[in-house]
């Protein structure tokens, strides 16, 4: 028979090795857990570029929302690797992924359409000369040449760009015919260029084309007030009753003039775009 003291260790012995079996289960189930939560399923790679003029924070970020299921986790686990490669924490295959991504956007394929690197200054500053914001234009298209820009839209600027230097035409003509009249800009005969001021409205693009070319109409007071850039006695002093003249005229004030709030160099294309709308309305609203 045992004494009281000896069941008392035994009980207490066993008593132990089952709290340390409990403990050993916990801990084991809580590696698990944590494992699975770092190595979550693998996303596929995203082939598509990525948003231009990152850093690689800003990268490691945008990939993993286009990539994981939980974004923040993703970019923990990356951060991990970036520290300690080995870290039980670190999701090695998605690093190894943002890796390469980052590489290939880094350095894209060399055959791939590039912006071009280098502009003459003196023809970009002549083809932005006729935009509402020379300035802010001459930056924008340098931003799209060397790659810098976020804009979408570069690709289709640099061969607007391309198509009208190359040519030696001036900014807003028809490539396919250098000498359009203004009957055929009028009665859309001839492509025009989509200027930004126009933010996508024909009727606008139409009026700035004419605009361009308003040097064409003959000798006259009306002529003189748009050398002048008086848009505002052109709009005021002068009826457009022509319903697609009036068209074009409401197009080019909302842009080019805007109530008055226009900068002299935009009232000037108003009042030139006016001037050449006058001339095709007839004589009894032109004034010689």
């Amino acid at each position: 028979m045992l004494s009281n003291s000896q069941k008392n260790y035994i009980i207490g012995l066993i008593s132990l090795v089952v709290l340390i079996v409990l403990a050993l289960f916990v801990y084991k189930n809580l590696k698990v857990e944590d494992k699975t939560t770092v190595a979550q399923p693998q996303p596929s790679v995203e082939q598509n570029k990525l948003v231009a003029g990152l850093n690689k924070e800003q990268y490691i970020s945008k990939w993993c929302e286009a990539n994981s299921q939980d974004p923040f986790v993703c970019v923990t686990a990356i951060q991990d690797c970036k520290n300690d490669i080995k870290s039980s924490k670190c999701d090695s295959e998605s690093f190894n992924q943002l890796e390469s991504s980052w590489n290939q956007n880094k350095n894209p394929d060399p055959n791939s359409e590039k912006p071009q690197s280098k502009v003459d200054q003196k023809v970009l500053a002549e083809y932005c000369s006729y935009t509402v914001d020379t300035k802010t234009c001459i930056k924008d298209m340098n931003a799209c040449f060397d790659g810098t820009s976020t804009d979408k839209n570069c690709k289709a600027y640099i061969r607007a760009f391309n198509d009208e230097t190359t040519n030696g035409t001036d900014y807003g003509s028809d490539t396919s015919n250098s000498n359009p009249t203004l009957e055929d800009i009028y009665q859309n005969n001839v492509a025009v260029e989509s200027v930004k001021a126009c933010k996508g409205n024909a009727n606008c693009n139409t009026f700035h084309a004419l605009a361009k070319n308003w040097e064409a109409i003959p000798q006259s007071e009306t002529k003189q007030l748009a050398r002048d850039g008086d848009g505002y006695g052109l709009w005021k002093g002068y009826s457009y009753s022509d319903e697609r003249i009036n068209e074009l005229a409401e197009a080019g004030e909302a842009a080019f003039y805007r109530g008055g709030a226009a900068s002299p160099k935009e009232e000037r294309i108003f009042g030139q775009g006016l001037a050449v709308l006058l001339y095709l309305q007839g004589p009894e609203n032109f004034e010689y």
